[in-house]
């Protein structure tokens, strides 16, 4: 199922052969390919006990349905095409404060209600906006990448990805197609990104997901941008990175909505911990809100660092994918240690 969708995505007339055993297995696998209405050639089961003349005659009961499917990939893939007019349907920027899923008595709970609330609005917006998948763009905190390799850009790819945090385990399906989509147009675009089918997925990635993933739920790509360990990814890196990615986006068929996860100020294991820059938030708040995003790639690593937003490296590759649009922001609520910020951009 996964090859059939890819390459007829990809302008490779395919037709899928399966027996009749596996036919909700291979509705199910559609689906969570963004391709409910992908078409199968159903033959009966089972096949492995039947002789070469009984395959072959099996073969020759099939082979008019295998070539009208074939013939008519070009309608198929045209109609589902034209149910996502603009492919990339949403952009978003969420806070995963690992405060605001595991409450400790510190922290003021009616802010983290607050901020909940923000991300009950993009869950709906999700809802509304029929997204296929999600293409969240996360770091990482020492979880995944360290010692045995630090890529700059990584794509999740494969069939699933996993990860803890707490007392919590979760577990999502990546869209495999997608996900190799933008590994190969990714490369073909001069970006030498590193791809994996193992690495753990760090909370950046869940705590947004916990909150926001629409009903039904939908499988997700997850997109790695190295914020914490030197040397990261410049932020006009990550604005140019972002930029390819809405161009391979947009030629989807599938409707995807982009996530950044991070931010905004804070200073973990510092002295700074209890003195977040928020004015300063505030202030590149009001720059999105007026569609001057851009201007987040012309700022340096440097002064993120200094004002403890690294993590915006993030949104800096979503802004590049949404261009000048004007930024919804949802909320602005600083806590003692963190700025949480959840914002949209309508594209």
């Amino acid at each position: 199922m996964h090859d059939g969708v890819f390459f007829e995505d990809n302008g490779i007339p395919v037709a899928t052969v399966i027996s009749s055993e596996f036919v909700r297995a291979a509705r199910a696998q559609a689906d969570a390919l963004g391709a409910a209405d992908y078409r199968t050639v159903m033959v009966a089961h089972p096949i492995q006990p039947l002789t070469r003349e009984e395959v072959r005659a099996l073969a020759d009961g099939a082979f008019d349905e295998i070539v009208r499917r074939i013939t008519a990939w070009r309608r198929c893939r045209s109609q589902r095409r034209s149910r996502a007019d603009a492919m990339l349907v949403g952009a978003f920027a969420c806070a995963h404060t690992p405060q605001l899923l595991a409450r400790p008595s510190s922290e003021d709970r009616d802010l983290v209600l607050r901020v909940h609330a923000a991300f009950a609005r993009v869950k709906r917006r999700l809802e509304a906006l029929r997204a296929d998948a999600i293409a969240i763009v996360a770091g990482d905190h020492v979880e995944a990448f360290f010692l045995d390799g630090v890529p700059a850009l990584a794509v999740y790819v494969g069939t699933e990805c996993a990860g803890t945090f707490g007392r919590y385990r979760y577990r999502f399906p990546i869209h495999e197609p997608l996900a190799r989509a933008v590994v190969e147009h990714g490369v073909e675009r001069g970006f030498d990104l590193f791809y994996t089918q193992r690495a753990p997925l760090d909370y950046a990635f869940y705590v947004p997901l916990h909150f926001t993933m629409p009903e039904p739920a939908v499988p997700i790509v997850p997109l790695h941008v190295n914020v914490y360990l030197p040397p990261q990814p410049t932020p006009r890196r990550c604005h140019d990175w972002g930029r390819a990615l809405g161009e391979i986006l947009r030629a989807r068929p599938e409707r995807i909505a982009l996530m950044a996860s991070g931010g905004m100020s804070h200073f973990p294991g510092t002295d700074r911990y209890a003195s977040p820059e928020f004015e300063y938030d505030r202030r590149l708040l009001e720059t999105l809100k007026a569609g001057h995003g851009r201007e987040l790639a012309a700022i340096t690593g440097e002064e993120l660092d200094k004002m403890g937003n690294i993590e915006l490296r993030t949104w800096a590759t979503v802004l590049g994918a949404v261009g000048d649009v004007k930024a919804d922001v949802y909320c602005y609520e600083p806590s003692w240690h963190h700025g949480n910020a959840v914002v949209e951009w309508r594209v």
